[in-house]
């Protein structure tokens, strides 16, 4: 699947993020559902939604979606509960992306700056995948997005 082209403003941000309410990923609840409920608990998925936020939100946030799929090998390694409070979906796929984490990995992304927001972000994604769960509506983060921006987290 190619990426969208990266948004050049929150407008297209939004509407990105709009056309995900007709799209699931086996998880009973919408892209755009699922994405809401992330936020709300803090905040698209792996690289590609690193790739379209980069340009609107900065390399930290940027960082942040691109290595949250990271973040859940890391909690596989280091909570002997994690893994059993996954998803369906997230379980599938996680024999995809690597499995746990090795020691020398582990090791690597606790050195990260932005480590503790790394592991929240991961927390609420795997918390934001509840169907019919009232969340924010995307309007409602056009604000935000805006003063991310114009501040140029990076």
């Amino acid at each position: 699947m190619n990426a969208p082209a990266a948004p050049r403003a929150i407008d297209d941000l939004l509407a990105l993020l709009d056309e995900g309410g007709d799209l699931d990923d086996d998880e009973h609840v919408s892209v755009l559902e699922h994405s809401l409920q992330c936020a709300d608990r803090l905040a698209e998925h792996g690289r590609t939604g690193a790739d379209t936020v980069r340009l609107l939100v900065g390399a930290r946030v940027a960082w942040l979606v691109a290595e949250h799929v990271t973040a859940k090998r890391y909690l596989v390694a280091t909570d002997p509960s994690y893994r059993d409070r996954l998803s369906a979906r997230s379980t599938a796929t996680l024999g995809l992306q690597g499995d746990a984490l090795g020691a020398d990995e582990r090791h690597r992304l606790e050195q990260a700056p932005d480590f503790a927001a790394l592991i929240a972000l991961r927390r609420a994604d795997e918390a934001a995948k509840v169907p019919g769960r009232d969340a924010t509506r995307l309007d409602d983060w056009w604000g935000i997005l805006d003063r991310l921006a114009r501040e140029g987290h990076a």
